[in-house]
């Protein structure tokens, strides 16, 4: 796999912004859709299914409950995140897992818990996802809630495996922080 894309966490702001990012990017020639795998978790998972499924993401937040309730999986590799709340293990959610695309975003950013297939699920507010895009050669994380001075550009050279992995960090700027 070449390219991922990771959206992270952090409420209705952060979705405004992700969504915002990604269209302008989009209007100036950078189509994220591109991307071999999406991962989104919390806010990010709205984003990434959005993303994923060719919705319009210049639709105001509120609308985007709306834009999902029918969605299905597409056909691209899209991974949603959540945390089991019995066990506070992170659950993740794909085409095969035979949850419903809108079930596993509202896992994703429930608050409080919800239940899908008698189990119980919360939001995965977290930026530790990041590792779900591993087998990418190049990463792309949009982190709304990192600080504006985390780096821009990380290599992470650690393994033989890994040593043409890049990652590439997009923190909101001071002031277009959530």
């Amino acid at each position: 796999m070449r390219r991922a894309l990771v959206l992270g966490p952090g409420g209705v702001a952060a979705t405004a912004w992700l969504a915002g990012l990604i269209t302008g990017l989009r209007r100036e020639g950078v189509d994220l859709s591109a991307a071999d795998l999406v991962v989104g978790t919390s806010a990010g998972a709205v984003a990434a299914a959005l993303l994923a499924t060719g919705a319009p993401l210049d639709t105001p937040p509120e609308g985007h409950a709306d834009l999902l309730r029918d969605a299905e999986w597409p056909a691209r590799r899209l991974l949603i995140a959540a945390v089991d709340a019995s066990s506070g293990e992170r659950a993740v959610f794909d085409i095969f897992g035979g949850v419903p695309l809108p079930a596993a975003v509202a896992a994703s950013r429930a608050d409080p818990a919800i239940t899908i297939a008698g189990r119980r699920y919360t939001d995965a507010g977290s930026a530790t996802n990041a590792d779900l895009a591993k087998s990418a050669d190049r990463v792309l994380v949009l982190e709304p809630l990192a600080p504006p001075t985390a780096p821009r550009f990380l290599a992470v050279p650690s393994t033989p495996a890994t040593l043409s992995l890049s990652v590439a960090l997009c923190p909101p700027s001071r002031p277009t922080r959530p």
